[in-house]
């Protein structure tokens, strides 16, 4: 029963402090801005707020009691909650008086502090700093994260624990006496004994209660908080069964096809064998001479030895560019030269083994395209949009086995061809855009209309216009006929002085012609001479009169 009446706390906790700030705040304005009227609501909401203090505190009392909290952070907040009830209730008995303000300022500022004390409980002391929380924080491992360098423990389980179990499990809140923030605290326990069984993860009390359902009390990490992944529950599960060694690498116990599979799913990347070769870091030499070149260069993951290199919209490429990618060849997997003029250079002798995305949108690289790709094994993502390409490239696609998206919108190949792709390669995603023949001719944007107001009294005056030159706009006030290129022809602003109904489109040879724009201007007849109120407004709400 004490149980049950200590979690009501994080429910009660939140009544006093919005109900003994507004109280407050009326006060501040009956006081400051003469609405006097509100101190009988000033009375009643500190009553109610006192009322919930009590009851907070006595549950966070018997919370307290249960332990896993920081004892210095927790002493403080309950030493706060006392006395913030006990202001309040001196303030509920002594209702007017010298010390009224007084007490009411401090017994709001009291408040405030018993509830960062209990923000600093709940988040950690640091909560108002931290640019973002670690509950919040996504660490699904992914192929570009990992290498068989990586160890185990602190490459994917850790992180686990750091993003979805800490929140709760660290030294300034050790609930359930369990840390979990080191390897220690891990191995001794918490006071139901020990979380882990090393080679049985059905056995181990850490699995059972991820193990069990979201809506059961004992289930972890508890509703409300982020919830372990599907990965991230299989990848515990297999730590534990492969003996939950704290210092082995994937060197030492390699991933099973199943997490592999289920990792690079969700990362978006496929199960490309390239992110598990033991690749050297690139020399920080290389990397600082390419950057000086003009060259954006970015490393994919942190301890890894992947990169990212971009010259997009770079014209004027030298031969020492390319002798500045070469020295990176084996560290590249991403290259994007998109709108680079690649005229002078040839890719025969271009080779970057271990390239997983090329983007070539924009550039005139088609006839050496081929010859370069056949030596990208790994290429999973090819972007040639606007890049003439032939033939040859049927060729290479069966022997890029890992390409998963290529985007080739127009390339000038046929959409037969594509089709015969998508047939023939099942696994690839083609994106060819809309096919639009060269002969087909575009269709103009409407003309726009221009005025101030659709109702006048003496003359309208109304332009058209169109964002480029060399566009006819004809139009009619004809309700009889819509305009046609017979029509009259928009030569300057049209001046109304009747009702009229405009309806006006562009033209341009070679060009489909726009759809129509139209508008009606009114000319007012009747003038409202006077106005009365059949029925006088309130004397209350009297405004300007009629």
């Amino acid at each position: 029963m004490t149980d049950f009446f200590s979690h009501l706390h994080p429910l009660l906790v939140h009544l006093p402090i919005g109900i003994l700030l507004a109280a407050f705040v009326l006060e501040a304005m009956a006081r400051w801005m003469g609405q006097v009227q509100l101190r009988p609501a000033v009375q009643l909401m500190i009553g109610l707020g006192l009322t919930a203090a009590v009851l907070s505190a006595g549950t966070g009392w018997l919370l307290g009691r249960g332990g896993g909290y920081d004892q210095e952070l927790l002493t403080k907040h309950q030493y706060w909650g006392f006395g913030t009830v006990a202001i309040f209730g001196i303030l509920w008995w002594y209702k007017s008086g010298k010390l009224y303000l007084p007490l009411l300022v401090g017994g709001t500022l009291a408040l405030v502090v018993t509830g960062h004390f209990g923000g600093g409980l709940t988040h950690g002391e640091a909560y108002l700093f931290e640019s973002e929380s670690v509950d919040n924080q996504s660490v699904e491992p992914s192929a570009f994260s990992i290498s068989p360098e990586t160890k185990i423990f602190a490459g994917l389980i850790q992180p686990i624990f750091e993003s979805k179990c800490v929140s709760c499990h660290r030294p300034e809140k050790k609930k359930g006496k369990l840390l979990l923030t080191d390897e220690a605290g891990i191995r001794t326990g918490g006071e139901h004994g020990n979380v882990l069984t090393p080679g049985l993860p059905d056995s181990s009390l850490l699995m059972k209660k991820i193990y069990l359902p979201k809506e059961h009390d004992d289930h972890m990490p508890p509703a409300g908080k982020p919830q372990l992944t599907e990965l991230e529950i299989k990848l515990l599960a297999w730590w534990i069964e492969s003996g939950a060694d704290f210092q082995s690498t994937l060197k030492d116990q390699p991933l099973p096809e199943s997490i592999s599979s289920l990792m690079a799913k969700n990362s978006g990347v496929s199960d490309n064998p390239v992110f598990l070769k033991n690749v050297a870091p690139a020399n920080s030499g290389d990397i600082q001479k390419l950057r000086s070149l003009g060259a954006h260069i970015q490393q994919i993951s942190v301890d890894q030895p992947w990169l990212s290199v971009s010259f997009a919209g770079n014209q004027n490429l030298q031969p020492a560019h390319w002798e500045a990618l070469r020295t990176l060849k084996q560290q590249i997997v991403d290259i994007d030269f998109s709108h680079v003029n690649l005229e002078k250079f040839s890719f025969d002798n271009v080779e970057f083994p271990h390239l997983v995305k090329l983007n070539l949108s924009n550039t005139s690289a088609s006839p050496q395209l081929a010859r370069m790709l056949k030596k990208s094994n790994y290429l999973e993502h090819l972007n040639i949009t606007n890049t003439r390409a032939d033939q040859s490239l049927l060729d290479v696609l069966p022997t890029l086995t890992h390409l998963r998206k290529l985007f080739i919108w127009q390339t000038g190949i046929q959409p037969e061809t594509f089709e015969n792709w998508k047939k023939q390669f099942p696994n690839l995603k083609i994106y060819a855009g809309a096919y639009i023949p060269d002969d087909a001719p575009m269709t103009l944007r409407p003309p726009k209309l221009k005025y101030g107001r659709s109702f006048f009294d003496d003359t309208a005056h109304v332009e058209l216009d169109f964002p480029f030159k060399g566009v006819e706009i004809y139009y009619t006030l004809d309700e009889a006929a819509s305009p046609t290129t017979q029509s009259s022809r928009y030569q300057g602003t049209i001046v109304l002085d009747q009702t009229s109904h405009i309806r006006a489109f562009a033209a341009k040879k070679g060009w489909t012609n726009s759809s129509l724009v139209d508008a009606v201007f009114v000319k007012k007849k009747l003038a409202i001479r006077n106005a009365s109120l059949a029925t006088p407004p309130s004397p209350k709400y009297p405004a300007k009169g009629a």
